[in-house]
């Protein structure tokens, strides 16, 4: 809104002028305030299940071992889902139609951010520099977080479904549903990709790292979700588990990461207790003498 002001100003002009200005700015950055998306919540696993007519958001406490799904999108195929690795914002991407979107990690609403400008960008994860990188039908591309923008930087047509870098930044885990009835990990390391690890579950469609730097991944094994946690190093599973849910096709599966808890207190507080109170957190851990009850 513009404002003209007469050469020699009428002070009363002047101060509603300036009165008006102030409301305007406090106005926009109380709607700032109001629809800034709330971060993801520590000790959350999010999720995104879609069944090909609508996505579901989908939160697992593991604190509480409870499963909610927060949100339901109607005719909107998302297919990506990071967390960024500074702010713990969710970001979402859409298949077919690519637009880039915010969730909020408290009610899985979306907010838009713009169009990428690839088709069926599918997978979706943060490099630890903050970066956004995805796959589309194109290959592998960033994506700018202020617009939606998507930057082509690795153009290759494999039938990539998940992606997830390792903690160090340094190499790009990628898993392609390529084969009959396996899926194949993929490594990419800044100028070319080779195979890593073959024979993992047919269908994988999700795919993510935790902070000890194993993968874990999702996959749907018929009525049933099939949950797997993998050492790429030597190419083997550590642990397995399979879940009766209506939930079990999952296009995008969010690991949390310690980095939450120790950018809050309150949790950091409450998961350094249950550690200690299991035994496995040294007496003076928190800089005091403490004597545990039997």
């Amino acid at each position: 809104m513009n404002v003209a002001l007469p050469r020699t100003p009428n002070p009363l002009l002047l101060i509603g002028w300036v009165a008006l200005s102030g409301l305007l700015i406090t106005s926009t950055w109380a709607k700032a305030q109001i629809f800034a998306p709330a971060p993801a919540q520590c000790e959350t696993v999010y999720a995104l299940h879609n069944d090909g007519s609508h996505s579901q958001v989908l939160a697992h406490d593991l604190s509480q071992g409870t499963l909610e799904s927060l949100a339901s999108h109607q005719a909107i195929d998302i297919q990506g889902l990071s967390r960024h690795p500074d702010s713990e914002g969710l970001y979402a991407t859409t298949g077919q139609d690519a637009q880039l979107y915010t969730i909020d990690g408290a009610t899985g609403e979306l907010a838009w951010v713009g169009k990428i400008g690839f088709d069926d960008v599918v997978g979706l994860d943060f490099h630890p520099d903050g970066s956004l990188w995805g796959w589309s039908a194109q290959g592998l591309i960033t994506i700018d977080l202020g617009t939606g923008a998507g930057t082509l930087e690795w153009p290759q047509r494999y039938p990539i479904q998940g992606l997830t870098w390792n903690n160090a930044g340094t190499q790009l885990y990628a898993v392609a549903n390529e084969a009959p009835a396996a899926s194949t990990l993929w490594v990419y390391d800044g100028s070319d990709a080779h195979i890593a690890c073959e024979g993992l579950p047919n269908n994988i469609n999700s795919l993510d790292i935790r902070d000890d730097g194993l993968l874990v991944y999702a996959f749907a094994e018929g009525e049933q979700l099939g949950l797997q946690t993998y050492d790429v190093q030597n190419c083997q599973v550590v642990e397995s588990t399979h879940i009766d849910t209506p939930y079990h096709t999952l296009s995008a599966l969010v690991w949390p990461t310690d980095a939450c808890l120790l950018r809050d207190p309150i949790a950091l507080r409450t998961y350094l207790d249950a550690l200690e109170r299991a035994g496995t957190l040294p007496d003076n851990f928190f800089g005091e003498s403490r004597t545990r009850s039997s």
